[in-house]
């Protein structure tokens, strides 16, 4: 009778971890969102027809394995904010509307890729002219030098993806 009782509060329990596990926190962070402002290249920059349609930014964070090795007169400025995006990417977070770009956007979860008939996602999809994937931002203690992985694609072998490293600069252009 024990075992019963035990599998069925398991059971009851299962669609609250479910739950917990398929809803990554907020992703909160300011100064991350400025730096994707900046990071989130215009249509401009990738190969895709100009903009008539929203882009899409996938709401989960996605991070891409750490492969940047800093030579040695880099390693003080960039060492502190790679250690940080390594700590900060092994949670995924849930990103929020807080972009300010030039260009439309929705927030599309990856989650609509796995629906359960093809032609939903495809109606879905076909609302965005392509999907950006970006990582949290790892940053130094005073937040002034941020390193993230930012990929897109835009349909059939279009795509790509990077990690990067940036320094904030003032009005002026000083570091």
């Amino acid at each position: 009778m024990l075992g019963v009782t035990v599998l069925a509060s398991l059971f009851l329990a299962m669609p609250l971890i479910l739950e917990s596990q398929s809803q990554p926190e907020p992703y909160e962070d300011v100064t991350a969102y400025e730096v994707y402002d900046v990071a989130v290249p215009l249509e401009s920059s990738w190969p895709v027809p100009p903009i008539r349609q929203k882009m899409a930014i996938q709401t989960e964070t996605r991070a891409y394995p750490m492969c940047l090795h800093p030579d040695e007169a880099s390693k003080p400025i960039l060492e502190q904010a790679i250690s940080d995006y390594v700590e900060k990417n092994k949670t995924v977070w849930s990103l929020q509307e807080r972009f300010d770009l030039k260009q439309p956007y929705g927030l599309l979860s990856q989650h609509v890729r796995k629906m359960p008939h093809p032609e939903q996602y495809r109606e879905t999809a076909s609302r965005f002219l392509y999907r950006i994937e970006l990582s949290a931002v790892g940053f130094n203690a005073d937040k002034t030098v941020a390193v993230l992985y930012e990929g897109h694609t835009c349909g059939g072998l279009c795509g790509g993806g990077r990690l990067s490293c940036s320094k904030k600069q003032t009005k002026n252009g000083e570091s």
